[in-house]
């Protein structure tokens, strides 16, 4: 099985939306929804007790980490 290594700042940003860490992140990386959805499942195997802001982190994309247009 392939496995690939999630962007810490990715990370950095999807703690914040879980409520995992209070301080917002600085960083100004994007990714895709897809790749949101996936950091937010990952990191949601380690943190069940956070399993009920899934659905307010998936939508703090827009504000986090959406690409913006140009």
């Amino acid at each position: 099985m392939k496995t690939t290594q999630l962007s810490p700042c990715i990370l950095s940003w999807a703690r914040y939306a879980l409520g995992i860490k209070q301080q917002k992140a600085k960083n100004t990386k994007t990714c895709s929804k897809d790749y949101w959805i996936k950091t937010i499942n990952y990191l949601l195997l380690k943190h069940t007790n956070k399993e009920t802001n899934r659905l307010r982190a998936i939508d703090l994309f827009e504000d986090c980490v959406k690409r913006k247009s140009k």
